[in-house]
């Protein structure tokens, strides 16, 4: 057996040659030492011819081996000798090895004669071209990228991974991404290295802008034409606290009624961590209010942001009435996150909260007196207005409807309605003054002084319904006779104008009294209304300087009831108290009138202000 050795495009080629005994020459043979087809041929392609000769009249043509039967058959045609062999393929070539074929098939024949000399040919190489048949295979699918927003880092990438079976430039792999967003800001975010198929960063990531990135990646081999894949990269953001909290839900505005229980609920206030991804739970503090009152009365839960009251309220008081109502405050939301997570921004945000304090009809009217005296000359027209030592103000604390006060005027005595005078403005809101006049009902025959000295009046006033508060005072008005010098400071009503004017009084013109002599007590008779009442000089001469008193009259046309107390007062002026006044309300009424009269204001004022404790 000879052995002979020959190299072919690199492939090392063996053919053996049997020699078998015969009783003639055996078949012979003129056959490629290789052959070149493309591996996409179709099965039952003539792949090569070779020629066989014999002496003989029939020969036969076999596979040599295993390997040729799988892929070829062989068809003889012609003859005699020369025959010719047409070897075709019986299955389907693939030069490429991935994907289970082979670069190249080496095939043996064995010929037979009709004489029974059989041998077996020498190797035919079979070398498949490779054909672009294969597109680029990803791999380690699927490409999901999670990745952090901070800190931002240049050299931070993901890798794409892609094959292809077929060989050399057929097998090279050029990758590209591109995404159905068209925003620069999208797009300009990541980049694909072309050869090595490596995802890069290229800028911030923010992700409360945008938190996940679809890509298509695309990749490409280098045949003619070229094949391509595709698949998706997923890059999902991750969330780090880098943005501070908000308010949902404002501007936080709030009504509570006054005297509402402790604990009521108000509003509540709520706040997120504007890092959405990783979120940590907010605190809520009040930072400030309108002054320590408005503190108090409020509370927030710190946990909640749930606004309540904490303590009684009371809308007609203090800093809340100052403010007509309103309680401002300051809330502090702050992250309350764990301190070993790196914070890249603001963990806390205020906002305003607006609380008003709704007012309920809890206040009674209030007069600037229990007491007041009036007087207006007998010889007075209808509608004039009577004349008060202090001004008649009547207040409600309430606010709005709920300060409406009605002012009604009754006879004390009787508690009917008063005929002889009325009130200018009947209704009242918050506060204001009373003004009075004589009505044109008044009988002006019962107003005489020679009739009447003075008439006592409720003055009532009475808050709007359903509870209908009210509180009254009492007014003395007293029948002057016409002509008749009023007290100083008096105030005249006048509908016409907003304030009271003192009335100038003009004082009595008096003569000079005789000086006693020395160690004489001069004792001075006076006839008050037909009673003579005695004293001394010294004690007439404590009167103010424009009294009636000083001119020493011969008559006086007053009442004489009450003259003694006016003169027990002159005489221990200074240390005269209410105790030695009589205890009857009716009493001092008239005891006030004469007072007034003879320009005793103090004395006016101890019977006032005893009259005032009577009917607290």
């Amino acid at each position: 057996m000879n052995i002979i050795q020959k190299i072919v495009f690199g492939f090392t080629v063996f053919l053996t040659v049997c020699d078998i005994a015969s009783s003639g020459p055996p078949p012979s043979y003129s056959a490629q030492s290789y052959v070149t087809v493309d591996e996409t041929v179709q099965i039952n392609t003539a792949l090569f011819t070779f020629n066989v000769t014999d002496d003989g009249a029939s020969i036969s043509v076999e596979p040599a081996d295993d390997t040729t039967r799988r892929f070829v058959t062989v068809h003889v045609s012609g003859g005699p000798s020369p025959w010719t062999v047409t070897v075709r393929n019986s299955i389907p070539l693939d030069k490429d090895i991935a994907t289970g074929g082979q670069s190249s098939i080496g095939l043996r024949f064995s010929l037979s004669d009709a004489d029974g000399n059989t041998i077996v040919t020498r190797i035919t190489t079979l070398y498949l071209t490779d054909v672009n048949d294969n597109a680029p295979v990803f791999l380690n699918k699927p490409y999901t990228w999670y990745i952090y927003e901070k800190p931002y880092n240049t050299s931070t990438f993901y890798k794409i991974n892609a094959t292809d079976f077929d060989s050399n430039r057929n097998g090279r792999i050029s990758y590209f991404m591109q995404s159905q967003h068209t925003a620069s800001e999208y797009l300009d975010a990541f980049s694909i290295d072309i050869v090595s198929g490596m995802v890069h960063l290229q800028k911030p990531l923010d992700y409360e802008t945008n938190n996940f990135y679809q890509f298509t990646i695309t990749a490409m081999d280098g045949g003619s034409p070229p094949l391509t894949t595709t698949t998706d990269l997923i890059i999902s953001v991750r969330d780090v606290q880098d943005t501070a909290p908000f308010f949902t839900g404002g501007p936080y505005h709030a009504e509570v009624q006054e005297e509402v229980p402790r604990g009521t609920y108000v509003l509540r206030v709520n706040a997120v961590d504007g890092d959405t991804g990783s979120p940590n739970n907010i605190i809520y503090t009040m930072l400030n209010n309108t002054g320590d009152i408005c503190g108090n009365m409020f509370t927030i839960d710190h946990d909640t942001g749930m606004f309540a009251t904490s303590s009684f309220i009371d809308r007609d008081s203090g800093i809340i009435k100052n403010n007509s109502g309103f309680c401002r405050f300051t809330v502090l939301a702050t992250e309350n996150g764990s301190t070993s997570i790196t914070q890249y921004g603001n963990t806390s945000i205020t906002t305003d909260v607006i609380i008003k304090v709704l007012d309920i009809n809890d206040n009674a009217p209030i007069f600037s007196q229990k007491f007041y005296t009036a007087y207006i000359p007998d010889n007075s027209s209808p509608g004039s207005a009577i004349t008060v030592a202090n001004e008649i103000i009547v207040k409600d604390n309430d606010e709005g409807d709920n300060a409406m006060m009605n002012i009604t005027l009754t006879y004390a005595d009787t508690g009917y309605p008063c005929q002889d005078f009325y009130v200018d403005q009947t209704t009242i809101f918050g506060e204001g003054s009373i003004w009075i006049r004589m009505s044109n009902h008044a009988n002006m025959s019962d107003l005489r002084f020679s009739k009447t000295k003075q008439i006592v009046l409720w003055i009532t006033a009475t808050g709007p319904p359903p509870l209908q508060f009210e509180s009254s005072a009492l007014l003395n008005i007293t029948i002057t006779p016409g002509g008749t010098y009023l007290c100083n400071g008096g105030h005249t009503q006048n509908v016409a104008v907003s304030s009271t004017f003192p009335i100038n009084t003009t004082p009595i013109t008096t003569s000079p009294l005789p000086v006693p002599g020395n160690g004489e007590q001069q004792i001075v008779s006076l006839n008050v209304g037909g009673s003579v009442f005695q004293t001394s000089l010294a004690t007439i001469q404590r009167v103010p300087a424009n009294s009636v008193l000083m001119a020493t009259p011969s008559f006086i046309d007053r009442d004489p009831t009450h003259f003694r107390v006016i003169l027990d007062y002159l005489r221990d002026k200074g240390s005269f108290d209410a105790g030695r006044l009589p205890s009857h309300i009716l009493d001092l009424h008239e005891i006030i009138a004469e007072a007034m009269y003879y320009q005793l204001d103090e004395l006016a004022h101890i019977c006032t202000t005893k009259l005032t404790a009577m009917i607290a």
